[in-house]
C-alpha cells in the first residue's frame, strides 16, 4: 500500500496479500463510500479495506506505521 505520489517518492507503509496467485490487474475501483477497494486478478476479485487502523494497539504503533489514514486519540486510547 502506497501513499499518493510518484513511485520513487511514495511511502510504502504496508504489504498485504490480496490474491492467492498471479498478478494484480491495473483496473481497480473504490466502493461508493471509498472505504474499500476492489482488486482483481485473472481469477479472483478481492475487496480490501482502505484503512486498517484498528490493528494498532498503541500510539507508537499507530503513528509509526506511516498510514496516512490513522491517528491516535489519547482520550480514547485508539
Amino acid at each position: 500500500i502506497r501513499v499518493d505520489g510518484p513511485i520513487n517518492g511514495a511511502l510504502q507503509y504496508e504489504t498485504i496479500q490480496v490474491v492467492e496467485s498471479g498478478p494484480i490487474l491495473k483496473e481497480m475501483a473504490f466502493t461508493k463510500n471509498e472505504e474499500q477497494l476492489f482488486i482483481m486478478s485473472d481469477t479472483q476479485l478481492t475487496l480490501v479495506p482502505v484503512e486498517l487502523c484498528g490493528q494498532y494497539t498503541t500510539c507508537s504503533e499507530c503513528l509509526g506505521s506511516g498510514d496516512p489514514h490513522c491517528g491516535w486519540c489519547v482520550l480514547h486510547n485508539t
